[in-house]
């Protein structure tokens, strides 16, 4: 009979999809066990880590890596100073990148393709170093704030992905709104950033990572200890405390060397590094996936 299947092809199906769920399982596996592993490290006692007898499931139960962490001289601070330089950075970022792409997305600017042609070689070739570096210093942002929010603050990339999205978007309700006697930032605030959530959230997570990853800028621009992000400061703890008992005692003090393991404390400082990741990116999951979608079906 037309449009009947043979038992096979289901058959067929049951297996293809037991094997992409098995797939799938252990590619999420393979991505997990390391945060795990970490996580283990950090809440298992002292001489159950350094026997190193964690190798999934934590033996024991302790804090104490967590809180030398957060009693750490510098710890603390810099991750005060990497939550605000994402959070200023980001916000710079993003202004800049809705006030770029929301033109560049008009068919009526003069110059648009050019100017986008311009844009997309600097994805390729830049000033380099050390001109930036120049620049900086010679407008007096070096070693304060400004030097973490307003240099190479927008990415090309976003802007076309905002771009993107912002054509997409019919040019009747442009028309209709401007009937009705609004300009460019009404049409702008009222219509397109309302129905761009999905892009925005997707691009305010690629800023907000790429800040909170950043280690080479404050490398560079920041002397002051006191000012640098957690990255730097979990950078330096992770190469010093790769030595012996000596590392132990500079990382937390001679009385806590006895009761913390050196790994244990280095996965604590991991564990915090990526839990604003990890608390931030499922309340923005489901704009993520719209977003990243953006101009791959045309309808």
């Amino acid at each position: 009979m037309p449009g009947k299947r043979k038992p096979g092809y289901y058959l067929g199906d049951r297996v293809y999809d037991s094997v992409v769920c098995l797939l799938v399982f252990i590619i999420i596996a393979v991505f997990m066990y390391p945060i795990v592993y970490l996580l283990s490290n950090s809440i298992s006692d002292a001489s159950a880590v350094l026997r190193r007898e964690v190798w999934l499931l934590p033996k024991g139960f302790s804090l104490r890596s967590y809180e030398q962490v957060f009693k750490h001289q510098y710890l603390p601070g810099s991750f005060l100073n990497a939550v605000i330089y994402s959070l200023l950075g980001t916000g710079w970022a993003m202004l800049l990148t809705i006030l770029g792409s929301y033109p560049l997305s008009r068919k009526h600017l003069p110059g648009r393709n050019v100017i986008m042609l311009v844009l997309t070689f600097t994805m390729l070739f830049s000033g380099g170093l050390v001109p930036t570096y120049l620049i900086v210093t010679s407008l007096g942002m070096y070693n304060n704030l400004a030097a973490m929010v307003f240099p190479c603050a927008v990415s090309v990339y976003n802007l076309i992905i905002l771009r993107t999205f912002f054509m997409q978007i019919p040019d009747s309700l442009e028309e209709s709104t401007r009937l009705d006697g609004a300009n460019d930032f009404v049409i702008l605030c009222r219509i397109f950033l309302p129905l761009s959530i999905p892009a925005l959230a997707t691009v305010g997570l690629f800023y907000f990572i790429a800040k909170w990853n950043d280690f080479f800028s404050p490398l560079i621009y920041l002397s002051d200890k006191s000012k640098l992000p957690l990255q730097l400061i979990l950078r330096e703890l992770l190469i010093v405390s790769s030595d012996n008992s000596l590392t132990r005692e500079q990382l937390v003090g001679a009385s806590a060397v006895a009761s913390l393991a050196p790994f244990g404390f280095k996965s604590a400082i991991i564990i915090v590094s990526i839990l604003p990741m990890a608390i931030i990116y499922p309340f923005l999951q489901q704009y993520f996936i719209q977003g990243i979608m953006i101009g791959s079906v045309k309808g």
